[in-house]
């Protein structure tokens, strides 16, 4: 279930040698769906790790703006980073859709999937 959030920072990021600076947009709305990691311990006792994309829906935003970008990073007005990772632009590259751009992302960790986690539980109380 996708969670709204009002007036986030989107901090799109060139890894490159170039020098350019991020690109920040201030004051923006997006729709943030998050699944947690999967764990599984298999009957050898090992224990595998799946992460999982957050999918992200920026209303007003333009797949154009994605251009040598990759890694995005959205902080609620509060400061708290809800998504923090690496561009996924290769199977699911970011698209224009009807009132924005839809794109996904690799978040870097398990902590920042738990400041989502706690936010969102917050947003629905």
């Amino acid at each position: 279930m996708p969670h709204a959030y009002q007036k986030v920072e989107v901090t799109l990021i060139e890894n490159s040698t170039a020098g350019n600076p991020p690109k920040r947009f201030a004051g923006q709305t997006v729709e943030i769906t998050h699944e947690p990691d999967t764990v599984q311990t298999s009957v050898d006792a090992f224990t595998s790790y799946g992460r999982h994309p957050s999918k992200i829906f920026w209303r007003g935003g333009i797949a154009k703006s994605f251009a040598s970008i990759t890694h995005v990073k959205i902080a609620a007005a509060s400061g708290e980073v809800l998504v923090d990772g690496q561009l996924i632009s290769t199977f699911q590259a970011p698209q224009d859709v009807s009132g924005g751009v839809k794109f996904e992302i690799l978040m870097r960790d398990s902590s920042n999937s738990n400041a989502f986690n706690a936010l969102a539980m917050n947003a629905q109380e």
